[in-house]
């Protein structure tokens, strides 16, 4: 008999998707394959430490579990007591449900890669892309993807010359905008503008959460369809979901507390614009680099069917209703076995990954 995979289940984190990522490694630590897989939880507190606790305790029964810590270096997956270093736990392989700051940016994968743990989902280089709009925005434009119109500002210009970023923008957005930290997810700090008067203290807004802010043009008319993906050098897309949102647009809000927010599981579309849907995901994920899985965003304009590549979220939210693993479910793949088969796809890329040539033999 096999013996089972020891997973680290990462979890919680210093952003503020902590609670969203909760819920998520709740919903995958409940559903994991135990014939397969024992889980090891890991949360992460809000300032950063790290414990074995189960997401299914309260936060204050939490700091009452050993506080752990993996180290830097390759050490056969060793889980260590933070305390006195003891060894705690081997862990095979570290599935990452940590959303947002140093969960979705790489950071956490480059500790991992450090430490040589394979891990579930994309690599440092693609967290990063993807976790910066503006980047990502850039590369999507420059693999031929249809993205929307929009202005990249810092915060150093915009309190140097803060009417010149507004003419600018002005100059190349038609009204309305979309102010948004051009590093966090879940739709934080996003302020639609829909003249010159909402825009400063939109900014401002946008400002407090990061040093970076990008501008989009609004698409009147728009539907949020999204589309999961999966695979590695074989790549594989969903078909589409809809999310049906009470608001002007889909704010944290209409995401975690409307009661009104629907999601479309499939979306109501042509075939042919699901096909091209479900094509533009995969060139959109091959094109930031990723692996594993993601989740690609899309802006589909019900006037004209124009279709624009808004962003990819490389840790989706994860819960069973999470539209991620609804729309594989649609497709006949259950919870558990799409978590299998991202553990799988893991185990695949850190193979490969082994694989490459790591010296140098220079011979006179």
């Amino acid at each position: 008999m096999t013996a089972r995979l020891t997973v680290g289940l990462l979890y919680g984190g210093c952003s503020a998707e902590h609670n969203i990522s909760i819920k998520s490694a709740t919903a995958i630590y409940e559903n994991l394959d135990q014939a397969r897989f024992s889980v090891m939880p890991i949360w992460i507190s809000h300032a950063g430490e790290w414990f074995h606790a189960a997401p299914e305790l309260p936060e204050q029964d939490k700091f009452l579990q050993p506080r752990v810590t993996l180290l830097p270096q390759p050490n056969g997956g060793q889980l260590f007591d933070a305390t006195n270093l003891q060894v705690l736990a081997k862990l095979d392989l570290v599935f990452p449900m940590v959303h947002g700051t140093n969960g979705e940016d790489g950071t956490l994968q480059g500790l991992l890669e450090l430490a040589k743990i394979p891990y579930v989902g994309s690599g440092v280089m693609a967290m990063a892309i993807c976790m910066d709009k503006v980047t990502s925005k850039r590369i999507f434009r420059d693999a031929g993807l249809p993205v929307v119109p929009f202005v990249a500002v810092t915060q150093s210009q915009w309190e140097a010359h803060a009417v010149n970023v507004i003419a600018a923008c002005e100059k190349k957005l038609n009204y309305p905008w979309f102010i948004k930290p051009v590093n966090l997810g879940s739709s934080i700090g996003i302020v639609k503008v829909n003249g010159p008067a909402e825009v400063a203290d939109a900014i401002e807004q946008a400002f407090s959460y990061d040093d970076h802010v990008i501008i989009e043009q609004g698409v009147e008319h728009s539907r949020d369809i999204e589309v999961s993906v999966m695979g590695n050098s074989a790549v594989q897309a969903s078909g589409p979901g809809e999310i049906i949102s009470p608001g002007e647009f889909y704010d944290f809000d209409a995401k975690y507390v409307s009661a009104e927010t629907q999601l479309k599981v499939p979306a109501d579309l042509p075939a042919f614009l699901s096909k091209k849907m479900a094509h533009l995901a995969v060139q959109a994920f091959e094109a930031t680099g990723c692996t594993g899985y993601a989740r690609v965003d899309f802006l589909l304009c019900d006037t004209d069917q124009e279709v624009f590549v808004s962003e990819i979220n490389t840790i989706p939210g994860f819960t069973s209703i999470s539209l991620f693993p609804r729309l594989w479910a649609e497709q006949g793949i259950s919870f558990t076995e799409l978590c299998t088969q991202l553990i799988d796809l893991a185990l695949e890329e850190s193979q490969r990954q082994q694989q490459k040539q790591t010296s140098l033999n220079i011979s006179d």
